[in-house]
């Protein structure tokens, strides 16, 4: 290499760094520096991959907290709007009645089936 480099960093080991020393003391003199330069640009190259891969994570999590209250809205409006068929469709017939007492409400299992089976399809369950 021919490039005029003017920066130089130097170091020493501390007592912690008991590990690091038997590592290099293992290394052929001359490849010292390089050895080091190598470890740093890697460890380098991790940092910035791992909070590369933190920022996409939190950006995930953001998105899946939209969607879920995006979903819970429409499972409120959804009931909501059932809750007023139900309160404003005409009286029934008392064999109507008898039926809809017999049986559980089948419109609002739907819906919550419905519901459950959308949020399980993104990984959400309650």
């Amino acid at each position: 290499m021919t490039h005029a480099w003017k920066k130089r960093y130097a170091f020493r080991l501390q007592e912690e760094d008991k590990e690091l020393a038997t590592f290099l003391e293992q290394v052929p003199h001359a490849q010292t520096s390089k050895v080091i330069r190598e470890m740093l640009r890697f460890a380098y190259r991790q940092m910035k991959q791992e909070q590369q891969e933190q920022k996409q994570f939190q950006q995930l999590l953001k998105e899946i907290r939209s969607l879920r209250e995006s979903h819970d809205s429409s499972y409120e409006a959804i009931q909501t709007q059932l809750n007023k068929l139900n309160t404003t469709t005409s009286p029934l017939t008392e064999e109507t009645n008898k039926q809809q007492d017999e049986e559980p409400q089948v419109a609002d299992e739907k819906v919550k089936e419905t519901a459950q089976a959308m949020l399980s399809s993104f990984g959400l369950q309650d």
